[in-house]
């Protein structure tokens, strides 16, 4: 596998900013092979970026067999939206990056072929990708992940005084959220009631993690509004030795 770290000006971002991708690669004496790979686009958390999943899980010992791509952005504490102060956040992510990409590499371009997986904040992020853009994923899976929901969770947190500031710059109130593509619950009314095809659907969290209770209402509550997710507990926390394991079984169910 070779492992490529790009860093490029974003326009969405109005700076330079950097990408991890991990390619498969063949044997020199190996003949060429056409086509793109199967690609999964893999989330950070909210305090990593686009290295935290090469330091800390075997990700790319993991795809070597299956022989896929996996792209890595980093886009800090954004929580993969526009935000209120600061970039583009959700534009970068869900168009310019993946335009470019399938311009310069080999990565996938059809929907069959490409996944989004993600942990914690990444896994809100997986889901939002899903809801918003179910034409370009054929499955997503959030790993614990911070699927706080509009409106009970999103004020609660507002109000919460050790992380009120990350949330007003990226969203400036609470309300910006209703029937935006932050909101979760409208998105997945909204492609249950237009009949959209949707990825496959698959979340889980550890039992000793401070997001089970929200992950077991998150869950509940989407399913309620049509949408078919797969849903595994297990024991563990919110740590990469969770997360190192239950990638795996990600890539299988995925694969």
């Amino acid at each position: 596998m070779a492992l490529l770290t790009i860093d490029h000006y974003a326009d969405s971002l109005g700076f330079q900013t950097s990408c991890s991708v991990i390619l498969p690669q063949r044997r020199f004496e190996d003949a060429p092979v056409g086509g793109r790979y199967p690609t999964l686009w893999l989330l950070h958390g909210s305090s990593d970026d686009h290295t935290s999943w090469l330091r800390f899980s075997a990700i790319e010992r993991y795809v070597a067999e299956l022989r896929w791509a996996v792209v890595m952005p980093a886009v800090h504490q954004s929580c993969y939206a526009n935000m209120a102060a600061g970039g583009r956040y959700w534009d970068y992510i869900s168009d310019e990056l993946p335009a470019m990409l399938e311009e310069w590499l080999p990565v996938a371009t059809e929907r069959e072929q490409r996944y989004v997986a993600g942990i914690s904040m990444g896994g809100f992020g997986a889901f939002k990708l899903a809801l918003n853009r179910p034409e370009r994923f054929a499955a997503a899976a959030s790993l614990s992940g911070a699927l706080f929901l509009y409106p009970h969770d999103m004020r609660e947190q507002f109000s919460c005084p050790s992380r009120a500031e990350i949330w007003l710059s990226v969203y400036g109130s609470a309300d910006a959220i209703e029937r935006s593509e932050d909101d979760l619950l409208h998105q997945a009314r909204r492609r249950h009631q237009a009949g959209a095809q949707m990825p496959r659907l698959f979340a889980c969290c550890g039992r000793d993690d401070h997001l089970f209770d929200l992950n077991e209402r998150s869950i509940a509550s989407m399913r309620r509004e049509g949408l078919a997710i797969e849903y595994e507990t297990q024991a563990g926390g919110h740590d990469w030795t969770y997360w190192d394991g239950r990638i795996q079984d990600c890539l299988e169910w995925m694969a």
